[in-house]
């Protein structure tokens, strides 16, 4: 069961799924504002799962899972490129 709140969820993903090395492994401003931004899309998911199917058009679960694989893309990806493409992020994190 996750916490009940947003900050509970945020402090959940950041103690549980982030850790320092995480944060260390990329050098810049953007990583960590990134990463603090899945955390806040996946606690955002789930404390709107309370209110059930309303509003979304498949009932779908954004567990720890769909997080730390979110998270291990756009460590990939930022890797990879030196310049971010939102749309790709966009795609991968949001629409799959």
């Amino acid at each position: 069961m996750p916490p009940t709140g947003l900050r509970a969820g945020i402090l959940r993903s950041f103690t549980v799924t982030v850790d320092q090395d995480r944060l260390e492994r990329i050098d810049g401003t953007e990583w960590p504002r990134l990463l603090m931004s899945l955390c806040f899309l996946h606690s955002i998911v789930q404390e709107r799962r309370k209110f059930g199917p309303l509003g979304w058009c498949k009932p779908y679960e954004y567990n720890s899972g769909d997080l730390d694989a979110s998270i291990r893309f756009l460590e990939r990806h930022m890797y990879a490129s030196s310049q971010l493409q939102w749309s790709e992020i966009q795609y991968q994190v949001a629409e799959v």
